[in-house]
């Protein structure tokens, strides 16, 4: 359910200088006729279900705020208006207070369960610390709605936003001069971040053994010493990459001293880009 898709710009209004709520309902109807997918609606209709829903009790749940809505007959999907007002309107809320903060739902009929998810979803961002008073702070139409959007999204304003799938790139290598070279190439197709340690082969510590110590004393040091880059790197760029990095080092698969592992990651946060 994509919360964003029920609203437009044009639906929104900052400071309206209604001061009775049969006045706020015919502004917020105006307003959510101007989202397209409610361009068509009777407006004598709406308003006629409107009123029928706020005859059955005040849709002011209290705490300055108030969510009118209704189903219409022949609306293809959910469309939102939204308004607010400075000096606040007696709207006969429950708790008996001026309500600044509005929301006219229109809801195709026979979508009662996507009703509830709808009023649940503004609930939560509206619950988001810092909310209400950015959108009641709101000077213009377009800074109305970018405050409630900008906190919305479809599961709910406290879920995880779904993100480009990524996976770990880590790349062990003992010809530490070919990293110069890599990390070029990573710039070039996009991958911004990355972090480089120092890391060790078996060979630092056999050649401690006093059976092996003799065998592995003709090898150069150096070759017991790498360093080890891992990145996040999007699904989509894998093979990109490897191609990549295989230009540089060559067949990896015919090539000793270095190593390619990529991981899937389940979820990220975060970032290692360099600024």
């Amino acid at each position: 359910m994509d919360l964003q898709s029920m609203f437009h710009p044009d639906s929104c209004k900052a400071n309206i200088s209604d001061t009775k709520k049969q006045d706020v309902l015919e502004t917020l109807a105006d307003l959510v006729m101007k989202h397209p997918a409610a361009s068509q609606v009777d407006r004598s209709v709406l308003l006629q279900k409107i009123q029928e829903r706020e005859d059955k009790g005040s849709t002011g749940i209290g705490n300055q705020l108030a969510i009118p809505h209704a189903q219409i007959p022949g609306l293809d999907q959910f469309v939102i208006s939204m308004a607010t007002s400075a000096k606040g309107i007696d709207y006969e809320s429950i708790d008996g207070k001026k309500a600044r903060l509005f929301f006219m739902i229109l809801a195709p009929e026979g979508e009662a369960a996507n009703h509830l998810k709808v009023l649940a979803n503004i609930s939560r961002t509206l619950s988001l610390p810092g909310v209400r008073p950015e959108i009641l702070a709101a000077p213009t139409e377009l800074a109305l709605y970018e405050a409630f959007i900008s906190k919305a999204n479809p599961e709910g304003a406290g879920a995880v936003k779904k993100k480009e799938e990524m996976s770990l790139l880590t790349l062990v290598l003992f010809d530490k001069e070919l990293i110069y070279d890599i990390l070029e190439m990573f710039l070039q197709k996009g991958i911004e971040g990355a972090n480089i340690t120092d890391s060790y082969g078996m060979g630092e510590y056999i050649s401690n053994v006093p059976l092996f110590a003799g065998f592995l004393g003709f090898m150069n040091d150096r070759t017991n010493r790498s360093k080890t880059l891992q990145a996040l790197i999007p699904k989509s760029s894998i093979d990109s990459i490897v191609e990549g990095i295989e230009a540089i080092t060559g067949d990896l698969d015919k090539k000793q001293g270095a190593a390619l592992f990529i991981t899937p990651v389940q979820q990220w946060k975060g970032t290692m880009k360099m600024m």
